[in-house]
């Protein structure tokens, strides 16, 4: 029997390998693209049409280039939040401390639980400045907005929210420049989205009619009075395609077209291009609508 020692030959350490980094525009919308196809598109940017979609991964691939992130990192970082791209507030601590900028942070609570003094204190030295950014933000002020009931977050964790809005009115005011216009996710999901309706008064069936019987009849020019101005069809026509793109639900579109129906046939049988304009516009808002819930 012999013994013999295995040995282990040397290999060298694999390479570093670095992040793709788009250098245009084309790059960008091509990187987009490729993440749509394999199904990777978080869910925050994973509403609307198609080209929306890719649209939002362009922008955030683009804000994620500048303030120094590479593209898979900024979807895992940046989110869209009330139309608003966004970091959390980890991951502001996180951009600011790769920035080199932040000597030290300090964050402490203060006063007793659920009272008005009870506060979030969070200060922040960067580097080169003499004084801290020193933000607070307390109980009273988030009742005073409306937060200290809100569901969610900000009951089942007050304490934590209040941290982080303290940190994300220090981080804004102190780093801007590193933040490059980011909003802190805790502070802007806050943020009352005001949900612009669209009012279809202007489409009531006895205008329609008076609008289409100004062309239909054979009046001629006297005996129009003169306090009444002929009306253009071709009017009614574009707010009522404007009113088919602003219906949030195909339930919503068919709605539209059933309360106009009888003005709708009147426009079939005497403006047979522009009926057909706003039937194609009611077909791509189903069609996209269709799309999204899909």
């Amino acid at each position: 029997m012999t013994n013999q020692v295995a040995t282990i030959e040397k290999t060298k350490a694999p390479a570093k390998v670095n992040a793709v980094i788009p250098q245009n525009r084309t790059e960008i919308s091509e990187f987009s693209v490729d993440l749509i196809a394999a199904g990777m598109v978080p869910n925050s940017y994973n509403k609307g049409s198609a080209q929306e979609v890719h649209a939002k991964l362009c922008m955030c691939i683009t804000k994620g280039l500048e303030i120094g992130m590479p593209p898979m990192m900024a979807l895992q970082s940046i989110y869209i939040i009330n139309n608003i791209p966004a970091i959390y507030g980890d991951g502001a601590i996180a951009l600011v401390q790769r920035s080199g900028k932040i000597e030290w942070m300090k964050e402490t609570i203060e006063g007793k639980g659920s009272t008005d003094n009870w506060t979030a204190v969070c200060e922040i030295k960067r580097v080169g400045q003499e004084e801290p950014y020193r933000r607070t933000f307390s109980f009273e002020q988030a009742k005073r907005a409306k937060l200290a009931t809100k569901p969610g977050p900000w009951m089942a964790y007050p304490e934590r929210m209040l941290q982080m809005r303290a940190r994300a009115l220090a981080l804004r005011d102190g780093f801007a420049d590193v933040l490059c216009g980011l909003g802190i996710a805790e502070e802007v999901q806050d943020i009352p989205v005001q949900q612009e309706s669209v009012s279809t008064a202007f489409l009531d069936d006895g205008d329609d009619t008076d609008a289409i019987e100004d062309h239909s009849t054979e009046q001629t020019q006297e005996e129009q009075p003169a306090d009444k101005p002929k009306a253009d069809p071709e009017d009614w026509a574009n707010k009522f395609i404007a009113a088919v793109k602003a219906c949030a639900t195909v339930d919503e579109v068919n709605a539209l077209h059933t309360k106009h129906q009888t003005v709708l046939d009147r426009y079939a049988d005497e403006y047979e291009d522009t009926y057909q304009r706003m039937r194609d516009a009611e077909d791509a808002r189903i069609e996209q609508l269709s799309q999204e819930a899909a």
